[in-house]
């Protein structure tokens, strides 16, 4: 892991200089002409939002933008995190964990002190909540994983599960899930 940041967004120019900030400091530990891979949760801002901070990155350099389209006349940059993703995902980091293939660099970029710590105390935090989800018929019980207890946010915990999995998955299909823009 060469950065960790976080920071609540509120506009469009704070985006625009958080991710410029962001792409700076990676910068600073690879070359200009590495390729950044990205790995953008769309589950919020949907797939406009993911097109704006890939679109931002390529700023900064050579960038490929991961992707849940299969088809290819639809590849846009992004992917949701369903509660099947996510406990996939869950799988995939804590078996990376296990296997000391996650590291921190000696010199994690963060525009804030405690990213670090933040993001452990998010790992401990993750458990199993259920929640009811209702179809036409039946009343079934859900079981999701959720740094989120008591209000608190898990977006770190959440990024570095993406990382873990999407990067296995990437890698694994020689390159099938990327699309530059």
């Amino acid at each position: 892991i060469l950065a960790v940041d976080t920071a609540p967004i509120t506009s469009d120019m704070q985006l625009e200089a958080e991710i410029a900030s962001h792409a700076t400091r990676l910068r600073k530990h690879i070359s200009r002409n590495a390729v950044l891979v990205s790995i953008i949760e769309a589950n919020y801002g949907g797939w406009v939002q993911s097109s704006r901070i890939a679109h931002l990155l390529e700023n900064h350099g050579p960038a490929l933008h991961v992707t849940c389209d299969k088809k290819q006349e639809n590849r846009r940059p992004g992917i949701y995190t369903t509660w099947e993703i996510k406990e996939r995902m869950r799988h995939e980091l804590q078996r990376m964990l296990r296997e000391n293939r996650i590291c921190l660099f000696s010199e994690v970029a963060s525009t804030r002190v405690g990213d670090v710590v933040e993001l452990a105390k998010q790992l401990k935090r993750c458990e199993y909540v259920y929640k009811a989800s209702t179809t036409s018929a039946t009343v079934e019980r859900k079981r999701m994983i959720t740094g989120k207890v008591n209000g608190q946010n898990d977006d770190m915990a959440i990024a570095l599960m993406l990382l873990s999995y999407w990067s296995a998955h990437f890698i694994n299909v020689n390159g099938k899930c990327a699309t530059r823009l």
